[in-house]
This record gives structure tokens, sequence and C-alpha cells, in this order.
């Protein structure tokens, strides 16, 4: 027997139930389809989502990676600086033209189709902590 699990929208951000499904198959079109979804963008979804941004990430316990350099927490670090630093990039767009926060939305924000605005992104990144 399956048991249906019940997921609770986050209001705050999104429209409606049917806005916040939208974005859910937005995303899960992005990942079925093999794109090049990176460490920042499942941190965004999870944030979006009103989870723990952190709880997508393992630490790295590859000897070899530590030897060499790399810290166990690399990627959970980068992902949130990169967080951090588009929000502060995205708080500017009051002096970009249209076509710089075309880009912006583009580049950073496609896997989810047209359903997160760079306001949207603010917010879950306001909400998450990160800001």
């Amino acid at each position: 027997m399956q048991t249906l699990i019940k997921e609770e929208v986050n209001t705050s951000i999104f429209e409606s139930k049917e806005h916040y499904l939208a974005f859910r198959k937005a995303w899960s079109e992005s990942v079925n389809n093999l794109s090049s979804i990176s460490a920042f963008h499942h941190a965004l979804y999870a944030l979006l989502r009103n989870r723990d941004h952190r709880e997508c990430f393992t630490p790295i316990t590859n000897r070899n990676k530590l030897e060499n350099g790399q810290s166990a927490n690399d990627s959970q670090n980068m992902a949130e600086n990169k967080l951090r630093y588009l929000a502060r990039l995205a708080r500017g767009f009051d002096h970009f033209d249209d076509e710089k926060k075309e880009s912006f939305v583009k580049a950073y924000l496609w896997p989810f189709g047209d359903t997160v605005t760079t306001d949207m992104y603010l917010a879950a990144i306001r909400e998450g902590g990160l800001s």
C-alpha cells in the first residue's frame, strides 16, 4: 500500500497551488532531461520548497580529494556562495536594463521554466537565512 505524502505549498513564495505544481513539473522535466543541473540549482530548489538546503549535500569522504585540498563541505560552500552572490546581483536589478535582467533569469533560473521570478529567488534566499 502506498502512502501519499501531503506537501505544504510555500505560500509566501508561490501564488497558488497550481503555480507550485507548475514549478515542480518544470523542475522534474529539467532533471529528467539530464540537463546540466548544478549544486546551486538543487540548493535553490530546496529553498523554494521551504526546505533546508544543507540536506542536499553529503560531505566529501574520498581520502584522495581531501588530501588534495578539498574540504568536506566544498560543494555546499560553493552553492551557498553562489546563492548569496546572485542575491546581491539581483538586488541591484533596479540599475539593470531589461536585457540584463532577462539574461540573469535565463542563466540561473532556467530549470524552473517561467515559474520562478527574481523576486521569488530573493524571497527564498531571505527565508533560507542566506541574505
